[in-house]
């Protein structure tokens, strides 16, 4: 009786993991198939848009970097789906993540991708120093589907406003339509996986919970019939750090775990990016003194970078491949580092 009871314990348990994999796989399915749409109609209207030349730059010419940009996150994230789902790819990078970017890039990629997102209104309001631990992929699907959901509940000419706080240890997310709403019964419906009242699959939900999972946030929902619903997302606020910091810029993981590893050995603490996009998360940090970028990333938006990073009165320092180089120009940035800091 032992023996069997032990071999039902362990079917039981194998049955759940099974039905576990199939909700997690049917929600990036969902994902993922937003994610290569919403790229598809990105690419279209900017290859439409190419067949008229932009002169002179101005306001077509930041629409259509605009445009590029959205176009390679959202085929980034499409990457970082398939990603977490092979086997010994492990877990993604946790990282600092840029709220307010996140939320304007997703707020105009969901409003191309649902059906009645022209006819309604999607404001933002996030103060730009509000930084998520967590990776971008995560933060971005969470709010896709958040922004997606409220879309869909709201009536032609409505709203959706998006607003983010600090509050405390963490930054609080509310999303806010003025819909249909939900009464209680419906409620304890909406975050069940396969199960949906406006015609979509129903993983969108599946995916918000896994999403909330790696980020370490919680969810909590507000609404009524007729009244509209929101929803208050906390996620855990990137704490300040208190030592002296050298940013360090490099998109090679290794190269840039090998070089902090050595300016760690220096006594020098360090903050490392992949991108200049993760870096600009540190340039409001007072405990930042100097930032080293590699040679690798001159042509992709540097100038932007350097002139915000002096903005905040930081140096910024170009290092090479060679390792005697880059201890040379280590040198040079602690010392300005130094300077600055009397």
């Amino acid at each position: 009786v032992s023996f069997q009871a032990e071999e039902e314990q362990f079917m039981a348990r194998v049955q759940e993991r099974e039905r576990k994999l199939g909700r997690q796989t049917a929600a990036l399915t969902h994902d993922l198939r937003n994610q290569l749409n919403l790229a598809s109609m990105q690419l279209e209207r900017l290859r439409a848009e190419v067949q008229v030349p932009i002169r002179g730059g101005g306001a077509d010419g930041e629409d259509h970097a605009q445009g590029l940009a959205d176009l390679s996150r959202s085929l980034g994230s499409a990457r970082d789906l398939c990603a977490g789902t092979v086997v010994g790819q492990g877990a993604l990078e946790r990282r600092r993540v840029a709220l307010r970017q996140s939320l304007l890039t997703q707020a105009r990629g969901a409003r191309d991708l649902a059906p009645r997102g022209e006819r309604v209104r999607v404001l933002v309001r996030c103060p730009a120093d509000l930084v998520v631990i967590g990776h971008p992929s995560h933060l971005d699907r969470l709010v896709k589907n958040l922004i997606l959901n409220a879309i869909e509940a709201s009536p032609a000419g409505g709203e959706v406003r998006l607003a983010a706080r600090a509050e405390g240890p963490e930054i609080r997310l509310d999303v806010i339509d003025q819909g249909r709403g939900m009464d209680r019964a419906a409620q304890a419906e909406w975050m069940h996986p396969g199960r949906s009242g406006s015609g979509g699959t129903g993983y969108g939900s599946a995916s918000l919970q896994e999403c909330l999972d790696e980020l370490g946030g919680r969810l909590e929902v507000s609404s009524a019939p007729g009244k509209g619903t929101r929803v208050s997302v906390y996620l855990p606020c990137a704490p300040p750090r208190q030592e002296s910091l050298l940013l360090l810029v490099d998109p090679d993981p290794r190269r840039r775990a090998r070089r902090s590893k050595w300016l760690e050995k220096q006594g020098q603490a360090v903050a490392q990016a992949g991108s200049l996009e993760d870096a600009r998360t540190w340039l409001g940090e007072a405990s930042v003194e100097g930032v080293l970028v590699a040679r690798g990333l001159h042509g992709d938006g540097l100038a932007s970078f350097r002139s915000a990073a002096r903005r905040e009165g930081l140096e910024v320092s170009l290092v090479g491949v060679q390792a005697d180089e880059f201890q040379r120009v280590v040198k040079t940035a602690r010392r300005r580092s130094r300077i600055r800091g009397n």
